[in-house]
């Protein structure tokens, strides 16, 4: 089964994204400020739905290699991708990679494998954690602007 992570990167959590919510007119601080405790939630958010039904040692697996834990990396790995160093999966992953010191390289490209054998549905899940924060945020849109322009209801 081949899992499509790549454009679950591209969604851009700043300002134009602000804009299209109807919250353009926010302070600038405010934005910034807004936009990092959003993506502090939606990584909230992901982790609980990734973790939803998987066993704790998988979880942990992933913190690990998450956390860029060598000894978790290398050992998932060579359980799990043993040859990985002569794949061709490894050897497209690495042309398409810019360039990063070993450990981070490491980390992203068993992370990515991690996902696609544990949760191939890890798109729908970032996707649906996306979605609910947006229906969130315009629900309560008026009330956000308001508290960042120091107005009362």
């Amino acid at each position: 089964m081949k899992t499509n992570l790549k454009g679950v990167n591209k969604f851009k959590w700043d300002f134009a994204f602000l804009e299209k919510l109807g919250l353009g007119e926010m302070r600038p601080e405010d934005k910034k400020t807004f936009l990092d405790k959003s993506k502090r939630l939606l990584t909230y958010m992901v982790g609980n739905g990734l973790g939803c039904d998987l066993p704790a040692e998988r979880m942990d697996e992933f913190e690990g290699i998450d956390n860029k834990d060598i000894y978790v990396i290398i050992q998932w790995l060579s359980e799990n991708d043993p040859d990985y160093r002569i794949s061709e999966e490894y050897s497209e992953f690495s042309a398409n990679s810019s360039p990063l010191a070993e450990l981070e390289f490491l980390a992203k490209y068993a992370s990515i494998k991690w996902l696609k054998m544990n949760r191939p549905d890890y798109p729908e899940i970032v996707y649906g954690k996306i979605n609910e924060i947006i229906k969130d945020i315009k629900k309560k849109k008026e009330e956000i602007l308001a508290d960042s322009l120091g107005e009362k209801f």
